[in-house]
Order: structure tokens, then C-alpha cells, then sequence
């Protein structure tokens, strides 16, 4: 529990670091990366995802919950992401915090709906459900590819429906713990 507490505890203050919302003006002369060269600028923000998990090799069936959130970098056709998850159904739990990018292979200046593919890279800690004396922790790396499509990209807030399947690279007596999540994320 003391490393799932450390773990949060690095991710909130390293997002709590990040400064706020940079907003482009727009009574500002243009930059020679900005809108007037073709190119959108980078949009900065914080974003919070929900939605359901399915857990594997965590001793735990049927549908569990999935909490996201972070600080994301939008620029032209990629959105780099600095975020914490947390996920769990009866008594087993896992936390992870990394970095994730996603790429927009459709993208044009005026697509308001953008399908992306992504990948996810980071550290976290599961545990299996079991009784409390005998759970059993796993701590590694964790690698996780995405799928899904932004709505509303180029207004202020914008929505994320996505797939997410993240698995631990170090297994447990149970195997490698892993998880399947539909998440819906307002980037704000």
C-alpha cells in the first residue's frame, strides 16, 4: 500500500507542477509557428477520463471501474499526455502513472472529429483479490496501445472516446496483470 501511496503521491505532484492552460491570444501578432504558418498552436490542459475495466490475472471477474487523469500537450496531429490511472473491481486494484501520445492520422486543420491511435508507456502497482493477508503485489512497467476518436478537437473542451488495453511487462504467480478499458475523457 505504501508504494501504490508513493506512486500517486509523485504523479499529483508532478502534475500539480505543470503550469496552467496557456490560451492563444488572438489580438497578438502571429509567431512564426502559429496559425498564420498553417500551423495550430499548442493547446495545454488537464483532462479526466472514467469508464469500465475488465481485469486480467487479478483473481477478479466481471466489470470493474477505470479513473484517469493528467495533463495533456495538443500539437498539430499528435496529443502527448503525462497522466495517473487508477483501476479496480473487488479487492484487486492497480495504479499507474506515464506518459502517452496519440497520433491522429486523419487530421486537417478543421476536423472537429478526429479518430487517433496511441500508446501508452509508464510504472505502476496491481494488486490480486484475495484475502488481505495473502494478496498478492505486482510492481512494473507497463505498456498499453489505444484506439478511439476525439469530438469537438478544436474547440476549447473536447471529448475522448477510447479503447485502452494495458498490460504489466513482470507477472505474478497469476501471470501478467493487464486491463481492458472504454474511456470517456473531457480535456479541459
Amino acid at each position: 500500500m505504501k508504494k501504490t501511496f508513493a506512486l500517486f503521491l509523485l504523479a499529483a505532484t508532478m502534475l500539480a507542477s505543470v503550469p496552467a492552460r496557456a490560451e492563444a491570444d488572438t489580438n497578438a501578432a502571429p509567431a512564426s509557428n502559429s496559425v498564420a504558418s498553417g500551423r495550430k498552436l499548442a493547446l495545454r490542459g488537464y483532462y479526466l477520463g472514467i469508464g469500465p475495466a475488465a481485469l486480467g490475472n487479478l483473481n477478479s471477474s466481471g466489470v470493474g471501474y477505470y479513473l484517469t487523469t493528467g495533463y495533456g500537450f495538443d500539437v498539430e496531429s499528435v496529443v502527448i499526455r503525462l497522466g495517473v490511472e487508477y483501476f479496480g473491481r473487488s479487492g484487486a486494484l492497480g495504479v499507474t502513472a506515464g506518459l502517452g501520445a496519440s497520433f491522429f492520422p486523419l487530421h486537417t486543420k478543421d476536423t472537429a472529429v478526429d479518430p487517433y491511435i496511441g500508446f501508452d508507456f509508464g510504472f505502476g502497482t496491481t494488486r490480486t483479490n484475495d484475502a488481505l493477508f495473502r494478496a498478492e503485489w505486482v510492481d512494473g512497467f507497463v505498456l498499453g496501445p489505444t484506439l478511439g476518436v476525439h469530438l469537438l478537437r478544436t474547440a476549447d473542451v473536447n471529448l475522448d472516446f477510447g479503447f485502452k488495453w494495458g498490460f504489466f511487462l513482470s507477472s505474478g504467480t497469476l501471470g501478467s496483470p493487464n486491463y481492458g478499458v472504454f474511456r470517456v475523457a473531457v480535456y479541459f
